[in-house]
């Protein structure tokens, strides 16, 4: 074969050529430098998974490397002219020559020592394997059976990686020690399907302070068979620490815009497994509601969120104004696994964007107007990221759910100035599982009052006048945070107008109002009930504690002229009695405040107990002549009644 090689029938290659005895002292600890026999192959190869056996002649000794990116006249100490890696004594390994590590720096003949738990190397056959594809360099050795992969640490499933430095080259095994061997060599070319025809791609030096700019999506990122992978890139300026700087975590971010019919419909469902990078703080971001080509740091650049390596839970961007970025924080994953896939999942339905991880919600947002229409995005500046199983779905439109037989929705910009418009059901409001949401319309009103962005939803099953009404609501969480009921009202008319009923409502500080045309119809007002005071100075009428961000169950009954309401079983009953000319009407939800919700609406219509057309007991005349002419004192004299004489 060669003056240093040579090969048997059974395909065994052997080192060979001079007499190593004088040299054994300074190659039995994995010495790459003195007396190295290398034997390249013909072919040139980029991406390639390499199988093999080898054996050193001492256990103790680790002569028999294993390389690639090689090229003939040239050995690991040149620059860019290979990698290889030997087994040295019981569970030593090392590894000489080019290669970009964790942090995004070059190393260019370098030599790493690493140690293999449960190796025991030995003076026997060790099956290795050399896996070189989409920018990972991953070197596994067979330990009972399962392979182990090299340089595998707490902090990084795999930090060796080639980038633009590397762009093919010939494999090759180098020996500098009598007597070693190879056989069962299998090579095999790799290639990545690289199809990105669902994605758009952009590349931004910073997201917070330039542009998005449309980029060859091969630049940046692999694709192999519908999984995504984070391209390492060389640092620059950034060097060793200075990666690590907290400003950096915004640089070099390379963006994958999501294509789809999802675009046209504000209900829809993405899912994806994510691994974490092994660098730039190891960060990813899942994005949506992105309306422009700019970044989530500028108006229409969308949300995003995220999971740290601890397993903290984070967002940023437009999540509650278009005109300011905000940051939020979720309860952190227990027992999060860093170096393990994780599925999120991003449903956007019924005016609500609900975040999962592991199939568990961790946060829920108001979906803005805004950000409908706006595109999914997956962004990393960490290498080897990866977004895999990636899907997403449309999800039935509220107008189309048949849950809106029995409701008339209605809607005023101003209610003081425009009288309400019918709209189509679904327009402001969403329905889900039961719960009837109303759903944001003018964003970055945060004070809308009483009376701005009012969206009316009425029960038009039927007119009511003595019922009880029981429900369950929640607060919204813009303007003033209310959630009104209404009641009496004729079709399209809202509280402040003639016709408009009366509503009931609390206040996040648990204060309950009835509003609306309380004395006359047409006049509106308001009436509070403020603090009432027991003989010891405690306020009995203000509900306490409130929590408006829970759900709280309302009782309302209209009868005997009166209506009266009871929150969450609170002893308190709030009473108002009705003006002379109520004669019923609609009952219906007001709100302007986003995400205000109501469930479990139950009425009980008290019309036959009331109806003037049922005389009921109709006394006879002997039933009710009496003769009241007479009265006596009781025996002590100090009380007079009246003694009934039938006539």
């Amino acid at each position: 074969m060669s003056y240093y090689w040579k090969a048997d029938k059974n395909g065994v290659i052997t080192r060979k050529g001079m007499d190593l005895t004088d040299n054994l002292k300074e190659c039995n600890d994995g010495n790459p430098y003195p007396n190295m026999a290398i034997l390249y192959s013909k072919k040139i190869y980029k991406d390639f998974t390499m199988n093999l056996e080898y054996k050193n002649p001492a256990g103790d000794r680790g002569g028999a490397w294993i390389g690639f990116d090689g090229e003939k006249g040239k050995t690991w100490t040149d620059k860019n002219s290979g990698t290889m890696w030997c087994t040295c004594g019981t569970n030593g390994i090392k590894m000489a020559g080019t290669f970009t590590a964790y942090n995004g720096v070059k190393w260019d003949s370098a030599l790493w020592d690493y140690w293999l738990d449960k190796a025991d190397f030995n003076a026997r056959w060790i099956k290795a394997k050399l896996v070189v594809k989409n920018g990972e360099i991953k070197y596994y050795i067979k330990i009972k059976g399962k392979w182990k992969l090299t340089w595998d640490t707490a902090d990084y499933a795999n930090p060796l990686y080639y980038t633009d430095w590397y762009d093919g080259g010939r494999i090759f095994l180098a020996a500098n020690e009598l007597g070693v061997q190879y056989r069962n060599i299998k090579i095999k070319e790799e290639k990545s399907t690289n199809d990105f025809s669902r994605f758009n791609s952009y590349y931004s030096k910073c997201v917070e302070n330039q542009p998005l700019v449309k980029v060859d999506p091969g630049k940046y990122w692999y694709e192999d068979k519908g999984v995504l992978i984070r391209k390492n890139e060389e640092l620059g300026e950034f060097q060793g620490k200075e990666w690590n700087l907290s400003n950096y975590q915004q640089n070099k971010m390379a963006y994958m815009f999501l294509n789809g019919n999802y675009v046209y419909s504000d209900n829809w469902q993405l899912d994806v497994d994510v691994t974490l990078g092994n660098s730039a703080w190891k960060r990813f971001y899942i994005g949506y509601g992105a309306t422009d080509t700019v970044t989530w740091r500028k108006p229409n650049g969308g949300t995003v969120f995220w999971t740290d390596d601890n397993g903290g839970v984070c967002m940023e961007g437009n999540y509650a104004s278009n005109e300011q970025i905000y940051g939020d924080t979720a309860e952190s994953i227990k027992n999060f696994e860093k170096n393990k896939a994780h599925h999120y999942r991003i449903v956007a339905k019924a005016g609500v964007v609900h975040l999962y991880i592991d199939g568990i919600q961790v946060k829920e947002y108001v979906q803005q107007k805004y950000q409908k229409g706006g595109r999914v995005f997956f962004a990393s500046n960490s290498v080897n990221t990866t977004f895999s199983n990636i899907s997403i779905k449309t999800l039935e439109s509220d107008f189309s759910q048949s849950s809106w037989s029995g409701y008339k929705e209605y809607y005023s910009s101003d209610i003081t100035k425009n009288a309400l418009t019918k709209v189509q059901e679904g327009t402001n409001w969403a329905i889900e599982d039961g719960v009837i949401r109303r759903k944001a319309q003018e964003p970055g009103m945060d004070d809308c009052r009483n009376y701005l962005d009012m969206a009316y939803l009425y029960l038009n099953d039927k007119k009511y006048t003595n019922f009880k009404l029981e429900l369950d609501y929640k607060n919204g969480n813009s303007g003033w945070h209310r959630a009104p009921i209404g009641f009496g009202a004729k079709m399209g008319r809202h509280f402040m107008e003639e016709g408009g009923g009366i509503t009931a409502l609390v206040q996040p500080d648990g204060y309950v109002h009835f509003d609306g045309n309380n004395q006359s119809d047409g006049a509106f007002e308001e009436h509070v009930f403020w603090p009432v005071y027991d003989e010891k100075g405690n306020d009995v009428s203000t509900l306490k504690p409130y929590d408006e961000t829970k759900w709280h169950h309302m009782v309302m009954e209209v009868a005997d002229g009166y209506v009266t309401v009871t929150v969450d079983g609170f002893k308190y009953v709030y009473e108002m009695a009705l003006p002379s000319y109520y004669n019923g009407g609609y009952i219906y939800l007001a709100a302007n405040s986003v995400w205000a919700e109501y469930k479990n609406i139950k009425i009980e219509d008290y019309s036959e107990m009331y109806n003037s057309d049922d005389k009921g007991w109709i006394p006879k005349r002997e039933d009710i002549e009496y003769d009241f002419e007479y009265r006596e004192k009781e025996e002590n004299n100090s009380i007079w009644s009246w003694i009934y004489k039938e006539l």
